[in-house]
């Protein structure tokens, strides 16, 4: 028997099971009947027309069966037919039948939100929405609610969507409103409401004064809402052991080019965290751009000797080891090289794995040093066999050499090279 045949058979031979097994009374052998012969080759002739590429015909067949039996197994299965076969307003279709057929299944009306997140239909998640919440378990609704910002973090229309669960979320009280004032401030962050978002981060702080989520939004706020900085700084203050604050704090810092500040906080982390390498990492190249040699060179060495440690972990934890070492060797032969030791710089290249472009970059700085720029910018042309993306990077990379050796009409023909 074809599998698609004996897969089909099972389903239609457990469907049948289960109905016997719901009716009230004493279990009986099961007997033959008008309903039964249909059912079972309504599934067979679904599971066989998906098999030979039909799933528009599959999803009618099994539709119908699944509101003629009321299975939420079923129900499931059409849905994940119609999503297969990227036909969305099909799976939404199935979903709501499944939700009218199974009106306290969770699942059901959960897949309707998301289903309405990923088709774009905002305005039509609020009634599924109130209904999720109604139904789910009480432990389970703050989850919920959080996991909403998320839900829509790819919607074209962040307005359309603020806008749709606002009233949702305003409604919510008690034990909920937390979770309720953090994804509306997500979402108006995601919208570019950032007054809107300070103001219910700050609401939120109020609510649950302990919680992390207002701190969380009070990081993501600050470089376009400075007074959200005074929620962190006063957190930290309080409670100083909040190391990944403190480090999320220093990135922010960094990506709003304060680096001073930004080297308070990871120097701050290191005397906290001494075994901490990323916050090393960091510290050190902060003080590598502020020019502050001695104190760069100490904190990268101090990374190092923690990334040189051999420890066991995840293939991703080993790679992020790796590429914090390269990183370090790669800062060390740059600081070298600006003090004007060419040969520490060398000697720190050769402890660098493979040819990338950041290592080309380092050795055509040096070489640009020694008087060989024609070998310099050699070393960083593109392969003739290399992609757009592969291309376009190495000129920018020359153009960059040219910018630091004040050739600034060479840097200019190479950026309009890159650009065209």
């Amino acid at each position: 028997m074809p599998s698609t045949v004996r897969r089909a058979t099972c389903a239609a031979a457990l469907l049948l099971g289960l109905q016997a097994h719901a009716q009230e009374g004493p279990i009986t052998p099961p007997t033959s009947s008008a309903m039964d012969a249909p059912l079972f080759y309504q599934l067979l002739i679904g599971e066989l027309e998906l098999n030979n590429g039909q799933a528009g015909v599959a999803f009618q067949v099994l539709l119908d069966a699944a509101r003629r039996t009321g299975d939420e197994e079923l129900f499931k299965r059409v849905v994940n037919i119609a999503v297969q076969a990227r036909a969305g307003d099909q799976a939404l279709m199935a979903a709501r039948a499944w939700a009218d057929t199974a009106p306290k299944s969770v699942e059901a009306v959960q897949t309707i939100v998301q289903l309405l997140a990923v088709l774009n239909k905002p305005a039509e998640v609020p009634q599924p929405l109130k209904t999720l919440l109604t139904l789910s378990p009480e432990p389970v609704r703050p989850g919920l609610i959080a996991s909403l910002p998320r839900l829509f973090q790819r919607a074209p229309d962040p307005k359309a969507v603020l806008t749709a669960l606002a009233p949702v979320l305003q409604a919510q009280t008690g034990p909920l409103r937390p979770a309720a004032l953090y994804a509306e401030a997500r979402l108006a962050l995601n919208a570019g409401e950032n007054a809107r978002a300070l103001d219910l981060t700050r609401q939120l702080h109020e609510a649950a004064p302990e919680g992390d989520d207002a701190m969380q939004l009070a990081v993501d706020l600050m470089p376009t809402e400075p007074k959200a900085e005074a929620l962190v700084a006063e957190r930290l203050k309080a409670r100083p052991d909040q190391h990944a604050l403190r480090q999320a704090y220093a990135r922010t810092l960094v990506k709003m080019q304060r680096p001073a500040e930004a080297a308070r906080e990871f120097r701050m982390l290191t005397e906290a965290t001494p075994d901490n390498a990323a916050a090393w990492l960091a510290l050190g190249a902060i003080e590598l751009e502020l020019k502050h040699y001695p104190a760069s060179e100490t904190a990268l060495r101090e990374s190092l000797k923690r990334l040189d440690i051999p420890a066991a972990g995840t293939d991703a934890e080993i790679k992020a080891r790796a590429e914090g070492r390269q990183s370090v060797w790669l800062m060390l032969s740059q600081l070298a090289e600006q003090r004007g030791d060419l040969k520490a710089a060398e000697a720190a290249l050769q402890k660098l794995e493979g040819n990338g472009l950041d290592v080309k970059f380092r050795r055509a700085s040096l070489l640009a040093r020694q008087g060989k720029l024609p070998e310099a910018r050699k070393l960083l042309q593109p392969a003739l066999n290399a992609g757009d993306a592969d291309t376009r990077a190495a000129l920018l990379s020359e153009a960059q050499l040219m910018r630091e050796q004040r050739d600034y009409a060479a840097s200019l023909a190479v950026l309009k090279t890159a650009t065209t």
